[in-house]
């Protein structure tokens, strides 16, 4: 006979999860510092969950700076969370690349991979990087290969030692892991990752 803590569990575990799977529109997220904004979307989709979400902050960095950091594939395993490998593949310019990712997750989410084509376009007061996702660009690695893994971080100069930044992210992911673990993750995962940006912008 199951007990009656057990069928709490369960209740709420089944609670919790339906509430995560109704989520499919865009949320927006209070951040205690005043300054940084978010909002976010996660669907189930047919082969894998798809995983949207802007944040926009601020710091005392240059365009300058942020350039120099984010056009430099080996830098953006320092910012992405669970990020063990980011590499240049392939560069057909100064303002076109491959870039590699390689995550390493803990059970029960399964190790993810990806590769994006990035375009770089700069003007006097604003830095946009495009990363738009290309699954073909690199040889099986044996892990699950994200479909989707668009990127687009936007710099825009404020003044000459400060700049607003913007990072909008959709991404797709086979993992094998409950729907509401991945929604959990919010809003503490996506600001984490703009911390780490403006840490290491503000240390350049």
């Amino acid at each position: 006979m199951i007990s009656i803590k057990k069928l709490i569990s369960i209740l709420v575990f089944a609670l919790v999860t339906v509430a995560a799977e109704a989520q499919n529109e865009w949320k927006s997220y209070d951040i205690q510092d005043g300054i940084t904004t978010l909002k976010s979307k996660v669907e189930k989709k047919k082969n894998f969950t798809r995983i949207d979400y802007i944040i926009k902050s601020k710091g005392n960095f240059t365009l300058t700076q942020a350039d120099e950091f984010f056009k430099n594939s080996d830098n953006h395993k320092k910012f992405w969370e669970n990020c063990q490998t980011s590499e240049e593949i392939k560069k057909t310019s100064e303002n076109e690349w491959y870039t590699y990712l390689f995550f390493d997750y803990s059970w029960p989410l399964s190790d993810t991979d990806c590769a994006q084509k990035y375009t770089r376009i700069i003007s006097d007061n604003k830095l946009v990087f495009s990363g738009v996702t290309v699954p073909d660009a690199i040889e099986d690695k044996g892990v699950n290969r994200s479909p989707l893994f668009d990127v687009t971080i936007t710099v825009v100069a404020i003044d000459e030692v400060s700049s607003d930044i913007t990072l909008d992210v959709s991404f797709g992911s086979t993992m094998n892991g409950p729907q509401w673990m991945i929604k959990a993750w919010f809003p503490k995962g996506p600001v984490a990752i703009m911390d780490r940006i403006i840490n290491e912008l503000e240390s350049k």
